[in-house]
C-alpha cells in the first residue's frame, strides 16, 4: 500500500496533465505592432475589403486589442470599416489549449424599444480555421468556449446587415481570454525518476 501511494504521488507531480489556467490581459496601453509574439501564443490579423491597403497593425490600449486597417476610422478597434470590409484577430496557440473563454471591450448594447431591439456589436467566431459562427453581445460577454483549441479568430460583422439597420457598427476589442495547455511536458528529471523507480522494482522482483 506504501508502494501505491508513492507511486501516485509521483504521478501527480510529474506526470502529464492540464496547467492551471491563466488569465491574458490587454487592457493597457502599448504600441502598434505586426504580431504580438509570446511563449505560449501569437496574435495576428487579417483585413478584407475591396476598399482596404497595406500597412495595418494591431493597436492596444485601455479597452484592449484593435486594428488598425488602411484606411480606418477607428483604429483603436476591431471594426467593419470601409464599407465591404471586416477585421479579424487571431490567436494561435504554441501547442494544444484548453480556451475557457474570451472577454470582449468596448461593446455596444443593442438600442431596445416597443418595436424591438436595434443595433449592438455583433462578430464571428471561428475556431481553429473552421465555419464561423455568428454572435452578439447576448451570447455573453465574457463568452464560455470551453474547448480545446490550436487558434481561434474573432471578426466584426455588420456591413449592410438588415438587422442593424446602419453600415459598419461594430466596433470592439479583444480584452482578455483564459486558457491552459492541455499537457504539461514531462521534466527529463521526472522521466529519469520513474525510469529509475522502475529498474528498483526490476531488481527487488528479479531477488524475489
Amino acid at each position: 500500500m506504501k508502494y501505491a501511494v508513492l507511486g501516485a504521488a509521483l504521478v501527480a507531480a510529474v506526470g502529464v496533465g492540464q496547467a492551471e489556467a491563466a488569465t491574458f490581459n490587454f487592457e493597457s496601453a502599448g504600441p502598434s505592432v505586426q504580431q504580438i509574439v509570446t511563449s505560449d501564443f501569437t496574435i495576428s490579423y487579417a483585413i478584407d475589403g475591396i476598399f482596404n491597403f497595406a500597412g495595418g497593425a494591431i493597436t492596444q490600449n485601455a479597452d484592449g486589442l484593435g486594428i488598425a486597417g488602411n484606411p480606418d476610422t477607428d483604429p483603436s478597434s476591431i471594426d467593419g470599416f470601409p464599407i465591404a470590409s471586416s477585421e479579424t484577430l487571431i490567436v494561435t496557440f504554441n501547442g494544444s489549449y484548453f480556451l475557457e473563454s474570451f472577454r470582449l471591450g468596448n461593446l455596444n448594447a443593442p438600442i431596445c424599444g416597443f418595436l424591438g431591439c436595434a443595433g449592438g456589436d455583433d462578430y464571428a467566431l471561428s475556431i481553429d480555421g473552421g465555419t464561423a459562427q455568428q454572435l452578439d453581445i447576448t451570447d455573453g460577454n465574457p463568452f464560455m468556449v470551453n474547448q480545446t483549441v490550436s487558434s481561434f479568430s474573432i471578426t466584426a460583422l455588420g456591413e449592410f446587415n438588415a438587422d442593424d439597420f446602419w453600415i459598419g457598427n461594430d466596433s470592439f476589442t479583444l480584452a482578455e481570454f483564459t486558457a491552459s495547455p492541455t499537457a504539461v511536458p514531462l521534466p527529463a528529471a521526472g522521466w529519469l525518476l520513474l525510469a529509475g523507480l522502475g529498474g528498483l522494482g526490476l531488481v527487488k522482483r528479479r531477488k524475489a
